[in-house]
């Protein structure tokens, strides 16, 4: 079994509110494409400190974490992060990582985006079973 990455792009939430707002114009909304590890075994969205200041989030609190090496860390977290990815979006919060992937894409965002991992391929894919968009649960 390989790695899989998959082209993603994060949004600010806050900016895209205040272009709504029509507070600051829609080419100022802070947004990064990149390449993400894909990892369904992380909780959610980790990002690196170069990307929070890139995407201009504030850090909201913090959280204990479990890296892969079992080590247990206190890191910042940011809130509202788009994400994107193909046709597809949600939004989740974020883990700032000091080391590691510069962006890891966890199981709440593919879970929201409603991907799945194509393991024979490595690579991410909108959801067969869902192929017009995302289907989602309101059980």
């Amino acid at each position: 079994m390989g790695v899989t990455y998959a082209e993603i792009t994060l949004i600010n939430v806050v900016d895209k509110a205040l272009a709504r707002r029509g507070i600051i114009r829609e080419d100022e909304i802070r947004k990064i494409t990149l390449s993400a590890l894909v990892d369904s075994g992380a909780n959610t969205l980790v990002i690196n400190k170069r990307i929070q200041d890139a995407l201009g989030l504030t850090a909201d609190g913090k959280k204990n974490v479990r890296t892969a090496d079992g080590s247990i860390h206190f890191v910042p977290t940011v809130l509202s992060v788009e994400v994107r990815f193909q046709d597809r979006f949600t939004s989740c919060e974020a883990f700032v990582s000091e080391n590691g992937p510069d962006c890891l894409l966890g199981a709440i965002p593919i879970e929201g985006l409603d991907v799945v991992i194509d393991l024979n391929n490595q690579k991410l894919i909108p959801n067969p079973e869902h192929p017009d968009g995302p289907l989602y649960l309101m059980m």
